[in-house]
């Protein structure tokens, strides 16, 4: 009998149920406690609650291949497939925890320290698995460098000054980067007045957006963080991997049409439910900071409704930094050398952050989100300048004077003539109703728009 043999805990009827606790009696050894949320294993580890690798599952459970319960001692037990998934689903049933990690403690998990929210501030605390952390940061506290806005020498600072050099909203916008940093590291476990996902847009090239995601990904673990574009996020077959991560950064989100509800919902924090390929479905409460990089601004499937709108702020990256600025890599190199200056200057925005319970205003966010929305849906934003909707039946208009107006209205707000939408695809969009108190009715030479009158355009004021 091998030394393996003689440490393993003897069974007495080789069951999937007797087996299941024995795995779980050895997890417990190795990581101090485990537990089960959404069909993942964790294991303590003194610091925080790490995913217990699906292998080392398996293999504890293959181990019991080939030795003989107490029962049976001639007659060794064979782990077959079957066995092997029943005695899994065991495992997680017996350890699951309903509430999972909806408790956490909001705070900044250092390597030594817990940074706990105290009021307006942060206090260091000891790592305790009733804290519910799921990661920490590779620094310790105090930090044994602290971030000077001055020093010429940093990095960050070069990045911060080149890539807002001139530009009047300089203050306001390396503000939202700060406190974007101090979400990260908060782990969404702050309350907000309202969630925003970060949308860094810039048509023009070279100008620095990208190497923030670089920052970002630099200041936590692989693990804590994902990469699905919104369009993934409405997919239940891929949301799947949002779950538990702090940071969600994905670029060059691209122009495709968006469906808004599971943006919605993973922006706002809402319970998702995910469906993964060939697993039951789950149910969790997404945390993580969403952070997209564009270069032209996605539309929407059901349009850019207010709802999504007030859950986007937008940081114009409006400079194309000079040839002779430009650093290659400068955001994986800030997130390599300076990372405890990068760490100590996103403390800074998450103070901020807990402080204003908001991210900082940008007045050019709003703008552009307005034209977004004008481009995104163009005819309810015509209606919204050029029409009053009153819902009388008895109001009407004809369709080719309120064709010709909206394409006016296009021409005064830089619409391109390509983007206009035709004049069949115009009467359709009424005749199916989705403009709710405006009618569509055929008259015997005409067709008509009733519930609306015609109003100044803007463009004419």
């Amino acid at each position: 009998m091998s030394d393996d043999d003689q440490n393993r805990p003897t069974f007495k009827l080789g069951s999937e149920n007797e087996i299941a606790k024995l795995v779980i009696q050895s997890l417990n050894e190795r990581y101090l406690r485990v537990f089960s949320v959404n069909h993942i294993l964790y294991g303590w580890d003194v610091r925080y609650w790490r995913e217990i690798p699906k292998a080392l599952i398996l293999n504890e459970i293959k181990s019991f291949d080939g030795r003989c319960p107490q029962i049976a001692p001639h007659r060794p037990i064979k782990i077959s497939n079957r066995m092997l998934k029943a005695v899994w689903e065991l495992i997680h049933e017996s350890a699951e925890n309903e509430d999972g990690f909806k408790y956490a403690a909001p705070g900044i998990p250092f390597s030594n320290k817990f940074l706990a929210l105290d009021g307006d501030g942060l206090k260091p605390e000891p790592h305790d698995e009733a804290l519910l952390n799921r990661y920490n940061l590779h620094v310790r506290w105090p930090l044994p460098r602290k971030y000077d806005p001055d020093e010429k020498s940093l990095l960050l600072n070069t990045y911060l000054e080149g890539s807002f050099k001139g530009d009047p909203e300089k203050v306001e916008k390396t503000k939202v980067l700060q406190e974007v940093a101090g979400a990260v590291i908060l782990g969404g476990s702050i309350k907000l007045s309202s969630r925003k996902a970060i949308l860094l847009f810039g048509p023009l090239a070279a100008n620095g957006k990208s190497q923030f995601l670089e920052i970002l990904r630099g200041l936590i673990p692989d693990h804590a963080q994902a990469s699905l574009s919104p369009r993934q996020l409405c997919d239940e077959r891929l949301i799947c991997d949002l779950d538990g991560k702090v940071l969600n950064a994905a670029d060059e989100i691209g122009d495709k049409s968006i469906a808004s509800e599971n943006l919605k919902a993973a922006i706002s924090k809402d319970p998702i439910t995910a469906r993964p390929i060939y697993k039951k479905a789950i149910r969790f409460v997404p945390i993580a900071q969403h952070v997209f990089t564009t270069n032209s601004l996605p539309t929407f499937i059901d349009g850019l409704d207010h709802g999504v709108r007030r859950r986007f702020r937008i940081v114009h990256f409006a400079r194309t930094i000079p040839e002779n600025e430009r650093m290659n890599d400068i955001g994986r190199e800030i997130a390599e050398l300076e990372l405890p200056q990068l760490i100590d200057w996103a403390v800074g925005g998450a103070l901020r952050l807990i402080r204003q319970g908001k991210f900082t205003e940008i007045p050019s966010s709003d703008e552009i989100i307005s034209m977004w929305a004008r481009l995104d849906d163009p005819i309810g934003s015509w209606l919204s300048d050029c029409a009053e909707v009153t819902g009388n039946p008895d109001h009407r208009w004809d369709v080719a004077e309120a064709y010709a107006s909206f394409c006016q209205w296009c021409v005064v707000e830089k619409i391109r003539a390509r983007d206009i939408v035709s004049r069949t695809k115009f009467s359709q969009v009424f005749n199916q109703g989705k403009y709710g108190e405006i009618g569509f009715v055929r008259g015997a030479n005409q067709k008509l728009l009733t519930g609306l009158t015609p109003s100044q355009p803007r463009g004419d004021q």
